[in-house]
């Protein structure tokens, strides 16, 4: 997810300049400690130097200063003063740091001890415990890592919601281009990101540049194909008028066959003239109408195809559109290999539902072809346009009903439509108020 890489980069980059800031702030602590202990070193011990060589009487050696060790080392490095010193300090010219009394860290210095005669008895060496600035280093690194973590947090937290905010126009275009529709390619939030002058606006124009050129290129192939399914309607038509009027004073078995190609011709002429003028996307003049009768219509115009229905199946729809779908389950069904009197429809109403049923003794679906059947020019038949099922489904989509395909135990296939009732359409059509200056007279069907 975008949000949360970018969101955890942010927080890295914070903690890592976090952590360079640390290292900077403890090498200043540490270097201006060291400096202001060395200058302490150094003056303490030439005080010392100075009370020595002047022998003045009740001077005191050190100061007020904590964790300060004097030691008067002779020649021999034998400790004279104090009695009691324990460990030597070692010889350092300048402020060191050394390690004594366990591994403790002192910082030493040592300077001459010359008596007030003149004569260099030995050394002065003075030891400052290092370990109070180490604790302050502790106590410091601790403070910081808190605040660096809680700093952290709320940052990570307020990137988050900054990038949240920042890339909702994104999400929203990233929504937008997932509900696209291959068949109207159109940007809804692209619309109003267009209207930005960053990336996102950018991308959002781009975006419906691509979408407008594809919506051309549709436009364009429809009218080519609508232009192409036109004119071979027409001599189609006549061709199949005429081979019928010589089917009936030649019923040969050649005249049926050219009447059948020609008529499937002339079908699939049809259903491809539907699709080229995008004729099944729009709204649809709706009358009550009975299926049985209309299916019963249908099959009378082909081979001999039983149907068997139950229960009330009036609906409300186009009755062109709905002859056609069925024309084209019926036509798959005969074409689909088996025995043509094995080809039967089936009409029942269950609750709110007319059920169709279109069954055959066919070939049968392949496995996982039950939905892919039903893409245009996928076709299971050599030479089959595959329009004829994509119809079929837009045509019960377009009604509000649902299209699906099975596979029927000992072979063959099942194609299963579903459509609401007249009354469960009537229930959930809008009611279109009537205008007052109309003339057309009351009680008129909206639709």
């Amino acid at each position: 997810m975008l949000r949360v890489r970018l969101g955890l980069l942010v927080a890295g980059s914070l903690l890592v300049a976090l952590a360079a800031f640390a290292v900077v702030v403890d090498a200043s602590f540490v270097r201006q400690q060291r400096a202001q202990l060395d200058a302490l070193v150094v003056r303490e011990l030439r005080r010392v130097e100075t009370l020595v060589q002047r022998s003045e009487l009740g001077a005191t050696f050190l100061g007020e200063e904590a964790d300060l060790v004097l030691q008067f080392v002779d020649a021999e490095g034998t400790v004279q003063l104090p009695v009691d010193a324990g460990q030597v300090l070692p010889l350092r010219t300048g402020p060191d740091l050394v390690r004594r009394d366990g591994g403790s860290e002192w910082l030493v210095a040592s300077g001459p001890w010359r008596l007030p005669s003149g004569l260099e008895a030995g050394t002065i060496r003075l030891g400052l415990s290092f370990e109070p600035v180490l604790a302050a280093r502790r106590t410091l690194w601790r403070a910081m890592a808190t605040a660096g973590a809680a700093l952290a947090v709320a940052a990570t937290v307020f990137a988050l919601a900054l990038l949240q905010r920042a890339l909702e126009p994104l999400q929203r275009l990233v929504r937008d281009a997932d509900a696209i529709d291959p068949s109207r390619p159109e940007l809804v939030a692209g619309l109003r990101s267009a209207e930005r002058e960053d990336e996102v606006g950018r991308l959002a124009r781009a975006l419906e540049r691509a979408m407008q050129a594809i919506r051309d290129r549709q436009q364009a192939e429809r009218d080519a194909l609508a232009e192409v399914a036109h004119e071979l309607a027409a001599p189609l038509s006549v061709v199949a008028g005429r081979l019928r009027a010589v089917e009936v004073r030649d019923p040969s078995a050649e005249i049926r066959s050219a009447r059948e190609a020609a008529d499937e011709l002339l079908h699939t002429s049809r259903d491809l003239l539907t699709l080229a003028r995008g004729e099944l996307e729009r709204p649809m003049d709706l009358e009550a109408v009975d299926l049985a009768d209309l299916v019963r219509g249908v099959a009378s115009e082909m081979p001999p195809a039983r149907v068997v229905a139950s229960g009330e199946t009036e609906l409300l729809g186009s009755p062109e559109r709905l002859r056609q779908a069925v024309r084209n389950l019926l036509r798959n069904a005969f074409q689909a290999g088996g025995d043509p009197r094995e080809v039967r429809a089936e009409l029942k109403a269950q609750g709110a539902e007319i059920v169709l049923e279109v069954l055959d003794r066919g070939v049968g679906l392949t496995a996982g072809d039950e939905e892919r059947i039903f893409e245009r020019h996928v076709s299971g038949r050599t030479g089959g346009s595959g329009l004829g099922l994509a119809v079929a489904r837009a045509v019960v989509d377009a009604h509000d009903g649902s299209l699906r395909a099975e596979r029927r135990a000992g072979g063959g296939t099942r194609f299963v439509a579903r459509f609401p009732t007249l009354e469960a359409r009537l229930e959930t059509e809008p009611v279109v108020p009537e205008p007052e200056a109309s003339g057309s007279p009351r009680g008129a069907e909206p639709w």
